[in-house]
């Protein structure tokens, strides 16, 4: 997360740090047996390259409120290629235990993206704080501008969604606010009704907080068939 601040401890607590061989990403909680992320994090690996880490803070040390599971099965969006559904469900081989540091996330009604107009939402992870620099061991917090596909041109002249209905962006038009490298499958969540809901997955982007580019993400409202296809 780049022009980020740290998060309190348990504060996002659907926050999933998923070690993926040598790689970090990122995910959130669906239920207690499954947990979504990128596709592209986990397209080319097996069930037992990952790790999954919930109610983590501080990625350092280990912390009374952790919780460590592995995954029993990958689950990547049938039409996955390179950027466009770039989505994947895990499914994980025991069931997490809710607590106040471990908690599923709210998730879009279907189609519901198309209200997202600067909206202010949030992105978390642990990943670099700038371009090729230095991952954060402690969860990291920014908040941003967030538009639908079909805006995200109008405002940022240098990002062009691959596929606007099944992805929206978000970041600063003047940069230094973004996600970066290490937070891919984290989630983007937005207030609504005085609770957080996941509209956006990180997928991809141009550099790190450039002026002029936005981070693009999967859009999780139009993703709900296949969420629930798996899950349900």
């Amino acid at each position: 997360i780049v022009g980020g601040v740290n998060t309190e401890l348990c504060e996002f607590p659907w926050m999933v740090r998923l070690q993926v061989g040598s790689n970090l990403c990122s995910g959130s909680i669906i239920d207690e047996t499954h947990v979504m992320t990128a596709g592209h994090c986990v397209s080319t690996n097996t069930a037992s390259d990952m790790t999954v880490n919930v109610g983590e803070y501080d990625y350092s040390k280990t912390e009374a409120q952790d919780q460590v599971v592995g995954v029993s099965k990958i689950t990547v969006h049938p039409d996955y290629q390179l950027d466009e559904n770039d989505i994947a469900i895990l499914t994980l081989d025991k069931p997490l235990t809710f607590n106040d540091c471990v908690q599923p996330v709210c998730l879009p009604e279907v189609g519901d993206s198309s209200a997202l107009n600067k909206a202010q939402c949030t992105v978390t992870g642990w990943g670099t704080t700038s371009y090729g620099g230095k991952t954060s061991p402690i969860l990291q917090e920014v908040t941003i501008p967030t538009y639908s596909g079909a805006l995200c041109d109008a405002q940022f002249p240098n990002t062009t969604p691959t596929d606007p209905s099944v992805q929206i962006c978000a970041g600063k038009p003047s940069g230094g606010a973004d996600s970066c490298q290490g937070d891919s499958g984290g989630p983007l969540f937005c207030p609504v009704n005085g609770q957080y809901v996941q509209y956006g997955i990180v997928s991809y982007g141009d550099g790190c907080a450039i002026a002029g580019n936005a981070g693009v993400y999967t859009d999780v409202s139009a993703m709900t068939d296949f969420i629930n296809s798996v899950t349900k």
